[in-house]
């Protein structure tokens, strides 16, 4: 059975989400920032038993990758995403040092790179890897499959589109053509619920209604 654990983390509040079978475990975009965060996550994955196999991250804009490094090193897992996104690490700590804050220990560019397609992963499902675009140029989204259903059990879309809105596109390298696409890629996937990057989770039918 699959399990999806959501936190809403940094002064961005951007979710986290932890998904699990049995105690097979991925985190989807590591965005713990504070100490307190942190330990609310390990917490979770200690008293539940989890073992960490991937980290994902949608895409690269730093209010989703704060915790980026941390993760990495505690859980001891090279973690995957978007291939030509790198350069937003940069974007992002010199952002940061705008508002006070120094958080070069804190992200690193990705060294494991994904495309669409489908891996392995639990007892016999799969994490589907769906490129989807405008937002951000390589923003990726992730469908949890189990090996008892066609349609996924859970549809993570990043920053796409949200329960009452849609994902910036004035970004430098946004578009919102691609980005309109993307959209339909969401509203129309064979899902049971949508975990968006900020807020809260809503079924595929409030997104064909209000996107």
């Amino acid at each position: 059975m699959i399990n999806v654990k959501r936190f809403c983390f940094n002064p961005m509040q951007t979710n986290c989400y932890v998904v699990n079978d049995e105690n097979h475990a991925i985190i989807i975009d590591p965005c713990c920032y504070f100490d307190d965060e942190k330990q609310e996550l390990d917490d979770y994955i200690t008293t539940n038993n989890l073992k960490v196999e991937h980290i994902l991250v949608t895409h690269m804009h730093v209010d989703h990758i704060l915790g980026l490094n941390w993760c990495q090193k505690k859980y001891d897992v090279v973690a995957e995403g978007p291939n030509n996104e790198n350069h937003w690490v940069e974007i992002g700590k010199q952002w940061a040092k705008q508002f006070g804050f120094n958080i070069d220990n804190d992200i690193s560019p990705l060294t494991k790179f994904l495309s669409d397609g489908s891996i392995p992963w639990g007892n016999n499902g799969t994490i589907e890897v769906i490129h989807t675009p405008g937002h951000s140029p390589g923003h990726l989204s992730y469908a949890i499959h189990d090996k008892s259903s066609g349609s996924s059990k859970a549809f993570f879309c990043g920053d796409v589109v949200f329960v009452n809105g849609i994902g910036r596109y004035d970004f430098a390298d946004s578009n919102y053509e691609d980005l309109q696409k993307s959209i339909e890629v969401v509203k129309t996937a064979p899902t049971h619920q949508i975990y968006p990057g900020h807020g809260e989770s809503f079924s595929p039918n409030v997104c064909n209604n209000d996107a």
